[in-house]
């Protein structure tokens, strides 16, 4: 991701992803509007997403909203007066517009950065809904930072893989992985059902039984590696650090 440090910015710019607006979940906050079709991920196809991203445009109007959870900037004092000033003003319209924001961060953003931002390819933000709901354009190996939206890994550890089962005497019935090339095949972790077991579209890409487990299998894999290390290492806060993930 280094390389996103020196992609060039125009003065006042920032370049972020595209806010996912499919709502295959019906989430009954979310506008009318957040469809499938407005989706700035569905009319793209891989591999021309990475190179070539859907840029923000007023139509449809969800093509404008943006997801803040990573932003390429230039520090600027000026914008963040601007910013500050902003929530800070005491003017009725200004703070209407305030109130009115659902995602207060990304929607300040979008709103100070109107027309002003670019999109990145969508590895650079990948969320992990995104494994499911846009097939089109996910490809595990192109990932390169995942946003784990909703539910967080670490509050639940995924299901063992068969073999590890196997090798560690458990009794756990999870499914094993049936994606054929996984991004990590020294994966310990594997899929079982999430709360989107109902979605089962094949145009959407990788079966909806994959759910989340999956990309939460490759924190698992991330964490219990630097467990490991910490521990040969001597760290003295182990039983803390355990404390703060799922058993």
């Amino acid at each position: 991701m280094d390389e996103l440090f020196h992609m060039p910015l125009a003065d006042g710019m920032i370049a972020c992803n595209h806010a996912c607006v499919c709502n295959l979940d019906k989430s009954s906050w979310a506008p009318a509007d957040w469809t499938r079709e407005n989706c700035a991920y569905t009319p793209t196809r891989h591999p021309d997403a990475l190179l070539e991203p859907v840029q923000p445009s007023d139509a449809p109007n969800p093509h404008n909203l943006l997801n803040s959870g990573l932003v390429v900037l230039t520090p600027s004092r000026a914008t963040m007066d601007r910013i500050t000033g902003l929530l800070a003003s005491d003017k009725p319209e200004e703070q209407g517009l305030i109130a009115s924001w659902m995602f207060p961060d990304q929607d300040a953003l979008a709103h100070i950065f109107h027309d002003k931002w670019q999109a990145l390819p969508w590895c650079y933000n990948a969320l992990k809904t995104m494994r499911y709901w846009h097939g089109n354009i996910w490809r595990d190996e192109e990932v390169r930072n995942v946003h784990y939206i909703c539910d967080k890994p670490w509050k639940r550890r995924p299901a063992l893989k068969a073999e590890q089962r196997e090798d560690s005497g458990t009794n756990d019935e999870g499914p094993a992985n049936p994606i054929d090339q996984p991004l990590n095949p020294a994966s310990r972790y594997t899929c079982t059902p999430g709360r989107f077991l109902e979605i089962h579209d094949e145009e959407l890409g990788v079966p909806a039984e994959e759910a989340d487990a999956v990309t939460h299998g490759w924190w698992w894999d991330a964490f219990d590696q630097m467990r490991e290390d910490l521990e040969a290492k001597g760290y003295r806060s182990l039983k803390y650090l355990d404390a703060l993930v799922a058993n």
